[in-house]
């Protein structure tokens, strides 16, 4: 069975990891087990600035006890490196992050005046206009409004978009566009497990 190089065309470059802030300990397994098989794989690592999952993806990179991977992580904060931050912003392990070696980009929404929630889908959007050679999702629940969008922006970009969720029995994701999600074509751990968009008219392709 193909490698996930194979299966997104592409033999490297960097992924971008998206999900949700609600992530209970049961699914952080599937969190580093995936981080791992990316790096593992030579991709290098995007993520945004949150609790939950980035904060779980930033925590497997920079603790690793193998040969140090920090510097093949950027990290895309929503918000300034010296402004008051929110509760959902993993504002100490930026800090290692940054320490370690990772690249940290600041305020990618660009502006203070607008509402949290505005400010983290700019710093998504900015993410994924980023060289990116896939985004891998992982839904805590149905109803993230983050994690959805961050799918639909990576599908409209045609950039291969993966999914698993983290309730039930690994259901795919919601979606309100044409296309399915397909089994990932492949037997390899983790990624048997998870999701492939196929759009309605061509797999990835379009102008």
């Amino acid at each position: 069975m193909p490698d996930i190089r194979t299966i997104i065309n592409a033999p490297g470059g960097t992924v971008a990891i998206a999900g949700g802030r609600h992530l209970h300990h049961t699914a952080k397994p599937l969190v580093t087990a995936i981080t791992q098989s990316l790096l593992d794989q030579g991709f290098n690592l995007a993520v945004g600035c949150c609790k939950g999952v980035d904060e779980t993806v930033i925590a497997n990179i920079i603790y690793a006890e193998a040969a140090p991977v920090a510097k093949r992580l950027t990290i895309y904060s929503a918000f300034g490196d010296c402004e008051p931050t929110p509760s959902i912003t993993a504002v100490d392990i930026l800090t290692e992050a940054g320490k370690a070696g990772a690249k940290l980009v600041w305020n990618c929404s660009r502006t203070l005046t607008i509402p949290v929630a505005a400010r983290l889908a700019r710093r998504t959007d900015f993410m994924l206009r980023q060289p990116t050679a896939a985004l891998v999702t992982i839904w805590t629940r149905p109803e993230s409004k983050g994690t959805a969008l961050a799918c639909r922006t990576a599908i409209n970009r045609h950039i291969p978009t993966l999914a698993f969720t983290t309730w039930g029995w690994g259901e795919p994701p919601p979606h309100d566009y044409p296309g399915s999600w397909e089994r990932i074509p492949t037997l390899s751990e983790p990624w048997h497990t998870g999701w492939i968009w196929a759009p309605s008219e061509n797999l990835f392709g379009g102008s």
